[in-house]
């Protein structure tokens, strides 16, 4: 009887070692998110068949034993979460039983295009790229901006970059129109009167913007890039900005070659006159102030020093014989 017990003891303490054991993090160093779907009427089963084909527990069986112990077994909800490896089974059953929403900071630079959104989306394990882009881009959405813009049906330029507050299985459409109300609280009503005395549209004012977020590095110079571009559309002279060109090519390049300034676009500012038909990037508060207020220089020209600040000329001449110092 005593040796019955002893064995029955023994065997206790090693299941209770096994599953203290088992029921730890797969990994505390690591910081990886993953999404985790749970269907409506899952079994406990089934969510910890989930659980651990996405390496998020060390055991099924040790998570399912823990769930009973804990009389949760029957509490899962279904639903998207964001999990972690850094995860106990304990904080894993929390999370699945209250079906607490994980909410992410997302950050978007200025100056970002819907390419560079979705994929900082996507590296936060919020959805797939091409689903933001997508659902951007549908008509359905176009309707939530269309006064704002022109009939291009591009939102680029007033999905504004922020930094936002996301809770996990947010739509693509809705994460867009948090930033399309973002931009509406910050072009007040005295933007739009400044706009009017421009005799500037809002999608212009934005346009105009994207191109100085794309040209300036130092914030001082923003006011005065945007008189050399204000200088240029008065006198109906093409803007000459490469920011454009790059835009048209569809990817970046480090210099740009003559070739490049030839391609056929409606986005090159070298073979067109006027601002492109849409926006470029997504500009912040500080290029569309610029693009508002510019300063009041007679500047025609700038040329980028190594450092990225600009040498601002006001003749042709001048301006070769900048580029030419430069060198």
């Amino acid at each position: 009887m005593a040796a019955a017990l002893a064995f029955f003891m023994i065997s206790l303490l090693c299941f209770v070692i096994w599953l203290v054991v088992m029921i730890q993090p797969v990994n505390r160093r690591s910081d990886e998110r993953i999404l985790l779907t749970v269907p409506v009427g899952s079994s406990l089963g089934h969510i910890a068949d989930l659980l651990e084909q996405g390496s998020l527990i060390r055991s099924k069986n040790a998570f399912m034993i823990y769930a009973k112990i804990a009389g949760v077994e029957r509490s899962l909800k279904a639903g998207d979460y964001h999990l972690s490896t850094q995860m106990t089974a304990g904080k894993l059953l929390d999370r699945l039983t209250t079906g607490e929403l994980s909410y992410f900071t997302v950050t978007f630079p200025e100056g970002t295009t819907i390419k560079e959104l979705a994929s900082i989306l996507a590296d936060k394990g919020l959805m797939e790229a091409p689903a933001f882009v997508e659902a951007v881009q549908s008509a359905d959405f176009f309707d939530q901006f269309s006064d704002l813009t022109s009939a291009t049906g591009n939102p680029e330029g007033f999905l504004f970059p922020d930094t936002y507050r996301i809770a996990e299985g947010t739509p693509p459409g809705a994460v867009a129109a948090m930033q399309i109300q973002r931009f509406r609280q910050i072009f007040t009503p005295e933007m739009h009167e400044e706009a009017q005395r421009l005799k500037m549209s809002v999608a212009e004012v934005v346009t105009l913007a994207s191109i100085i977020e794309k040209e300036a590095m130092l914030p001082e110079e923003r006011p005065i890039i945007s008189a050399v571009f204000h200088n240029r559309l008065r006198l109906k002279r093409p803007l000459e900005s490469c920011a454009t060109v790059q835009y048209a090519l569809g990817y970046h390049k480090p210099k740009l070659t003559y070739d490049d300034l030839e391609i056929n676009s409606p986005y090159n500012t070298y073979r067109n006159a006027g601002l492109p038909p849409a926006p470029i990037a997504n500009p912040g508060l500080d290029s569309i102030l610029a693009a508002l207020y510019p300063a009041e220089v007679d500047y025609l020209y700038f040329v980028a020093k190594s450092d990225g600040s600009h040498v601002f000329t006001k003749t042709y001449n001048d301006h070769l014989r900048a580029q030419r110092n430069l060198k």
